[in-house]
């Protein structure tokens, strides 16, 4: 998170920060008006569930996150660089700003009852055993579940451990009202789009938006809405100052548009949207920015100056509140156990901060970097993209590889003093000798359920690591880098995979003729190369 406060003070000082030419401020849509759009709760409708505002108000005593905020740290001092350890104290519970939970947090609550145990778990299009470190603790806490709900389009490794499924429809089969992604500048950030079915969604698939408004109906949720079609009227029609050109009367209008291009807020308000006041969340409109109040741990419900605390405490106004200014010095991340101004913190496991490793595993390791042919543990059932990119790859420096005997194409085991997992070896120079980089979230759906839940351990990068923390007080981040060894593997390639594209026939689409003849009409069952090991 430091990195990204760096960045954000040098566009405020070089004043970058939403002009014409520097950074966008990301999601706005075509209105030019932001906040109202993505408030799950907006702030002008003054008004917020029963159950959601007790959630709120008790999120600390709720939150997974009690025990994961003192933590000993290994710190650069600002004048030296010398690292120097120290407690750093974030509370344990704000994670984004808000108090909640994140995947190592969560993962200690299911397996090992820290803070408390969980027993009932709902899933949705999501796969924490392969994009979480610590996948084999993550698999123990899901045993533990007495009740665990996967919404998904395709069964996966979390899936086979849940008591139902409910089929999630493909993107192509629903409404959907789609908006830039973040960080896109004009026209793309002030332009909103339709997305409409294909056709109606095969067999028991819902829309994920459906299922989430029926669960909360069944768990007396007030959503504000009845269903997404009344939050999609909310949302395209919009304010009441919002120029006709940028407004539709209704959802159905919008079939009719299928887009909407707005201007950009320069062009709305003749100014900046900083000086509008639309970067005020409190929406008082006043110009400036706004800063949550100093000390508030109680979430989005008790965040604006004159809402009450449960004990009849009145928030009072904050300094930066009535100034307006964007904050260099951000009293928010103070709060959560960062330094007010970005600061450097040394990873867990590297060879500075644990040098007792170096000698039986001398390598950096990092992860994260991928191939375009994926996107996280997406579409490796997918031929054609596996055919583009086959097996999961570890990339080594010709240097490093030859003091192994690794050769190009190889699989090679890299261990840690966690675990160890195979790729196969990509010999570039593009990284520096004395570094290993592996693939992340690999797994072979063509294996069996039985086969080590569809190879989900045998390549995926994050069972390489523990989930012990420290953890960014800020984000929830955890450890995904460390020391490895590596050394050729003998035995050759994960078994029971597809090896080359005559393979991968096997998740060709069926026809309806092979359907019938398969007696599928009412599904597909999970095609699998080989038997469990």
């Amino acid at each position: 998170s430091g990195i990204s406060q760096a960045f954000t003070i040098m566009m405020a000082l070089a004043g970058n920060f939403d002009t014409k030419g520097g950074q966008n401020i990301g999601r706005e849509p075509a209105t030019g008006y932001d906040s109202f759009m993505f408030d799950v709760v907006p702030n002008q409708q003054g008004r917020m569930g029963q159950r959601r505002k007790e959630t709120a108000m008790n999120i600390k005593q709720l939150s997974v996150c009690q025990n994961t905020g003192y933590q000993d740290i290994l710190v650069a001092d600002d004048a030296t660089g010398e690292l120097k350890q120290t407690k750093q104290n974030s509370g344990g519970q704000v994670i984004y700003g808000q108090q909640g939970g994140f995947g190592a947090a969560t993962t200690k609550a299911m397996a090992k009852g820290d803070p408390f145990q969980i027993y009932g778990y709902w899933q949705q299009t999501s796969e924490p055993i392969l994009s979480i470190e610590g996948g084999h603790e993550i698999v123990e806490g899901f045993k533990n579940l007495d009740f665990f709900v996967n919404v998904d389009l395709y069964m996966t490794p979390s899936g086979e451990l849940a008591d139902i499924i409910l089929p999630a429809a493909h993107p192509n089969e629903v409404d959907r009202v789609e908006w830039a992604h973040s960080g896109h500048g004009y026209p793309t950030s002030h332009t909103y789009l339709i997305r409409q079915p294909f056709h109606e969604p095969l067999g028991e698939c819902r829309d994920d938006m459906d299922i989430c408004f029926e669960f909360a109906k069944y768990m007396d949720v007030d959503m504000y809405w009845k269903d997404k079609y009344e939050f999609f009227d909310y949302m395209v029609k919009g304010p009441e100052t919002l120029p006709p050109q940028l407004s539709c009367a209704n959802f159905e209008e919008f079939r009719e548009r299928v887009s909407v291009t707005g201007v950009e807020m320069a062009t709305v308000k003749n100014a900046p949207k900083y000086e509008t006041g639309f970067m005020r969340k409190t929406s008082d409109f006043r110009p400036g920015f706004n800063t949550m109040y100093r000390g508030n741990k109680m979430g989005s419900v008790y965040r604006f100056p004159g809402a009450k605390k449960p004990d009849g405490t009145v928030i009072p106004p904050h300094p930066q509140s009535d100034n307006g200014k964007m904050e260099l010095w951000s009293e928010d991340l103070l709060l959560y156990g960062n330094g007010a101004l970005p600061m450097y913190i040394e990873p867990p496991i590297t060879k500075l901060s644990r040098p007792d490793l170096l000698e039986e595993y001398p390598y950096t390791l990092i992860t994260g970097g991928r191939s375009h042919a994926f996107f996280h543990t997406e579409y490796r059932n997918s031929p054609w993209l596996r055919e583009v990119h086959m097996f999961p790859t570890m990339d080594i420096n010709p240097a490093t590889a030859a003091e192994h005997g690794i050769e190009q194409d190889d699989w090679v085991y890299i261990e840690t003093y966690v675990d160890r997992i195979k790729q196969r070896a990509n010999l570039t120079e593009a990284i520096k000798p004395g570094m290993i980089h592996v693939e992340h979230d690999w797994w072979f759906p063509e294996r069996e359920a039985t086969d080590d839940l569809h190879g989900a351990f045998d390549s995926n990068c994050n069972v390489l690591f523990e989930n012990n923390g420290p953890y960014d007080p800020a984000v929830g981040t955890d450890n995904f880098g460390g020391l490895c060894k590596v050394y050729k593997a003998d035995d050759g390639a994960p078994k029971n995979i597809c090896m080359n594209s005559e393979d991968l026939k096997i998740f060709l689409p069926l026809s309806a003729d092979q359907l019938a003849a398969d007696d599928q009409q009412d599904g597909v069952t999970q095609v699998t190369k080989g038997g469990a090991k």
